[in-house]
């Protein structure tokens, strides 16, 4: 299935749906998310629905991340997530999510009443910057993580430093 992300926000709490195989062509969605995000001043809670996600690429998981450390930082407590899936739950845990998400096995947000997020074409520039953005988000969380995307993060600089210079 591919990929979809739903959202809804009510009087101060937001809800952010992943729901089938999420993809770095959704990252600019989410990085668009985010800066929504910072616009709103009351925020009061926030849910992170996975329990119909299949699966979600690093850069998903790094915009996630980016998400949950900006709403811990500016409004001082921890998103809440909750994942079904028993691939997801183990991939979020093995990168240092516990730190910066409260984790929750239960239920979830019925699709129905959140509004989807349109996930329109890029420009490849702005597409790997957001790719680069998450996975230096993701290396900040755990040393298992700068070995995992190190090469990548190094290379994607590369590329766009060539690409500024031009």
């Amino acid at each position: 299935m591919t990929g979809k992300i739903r959202h809804q926000a009510v009087n101060g709490h937001r809800i952010l749906k992943a729901e089938g195989d999420v993809r770095v062509s959704q990252s600019p969605a989410l990085s668009h998310y985010l800066e929504s995000l910072k616009s709103d001043e009351h925020l009061q809670s926030f849910v992170i629905d996975l329990s119909e996600a299949d699966s979600l690429d690093s850069t998903a998981l790094g915009l996630i991340a980016k998400i949950a450390i900006y709403t811990e930082a500016k409004f001082g407590f921890k998103p809440i997530v909750f994942d079904a899936s028993e691939d997801v739950s183990r991939i979020i845990r093995s990168m240092g999510f516990e730190k910066i998400l409260v984790m929750e096995t239960r239920g979830g947000v019925e699709a129905e009443r959140l509004e989807e997020i349109d996930c329109d074409e890029v420009p490849d520039c702005d597409l790997r910057q957001a790719v680069l953005d998450a996975h230096r988000t993701l290396m900040s969380l755990c040393p298992e993580n700068w070995d995992s995307f190190s090469d990548l993060v190094e290379a994607l600089e590369s590329e766009l430093g060539s690409a500024a210079s031009r």
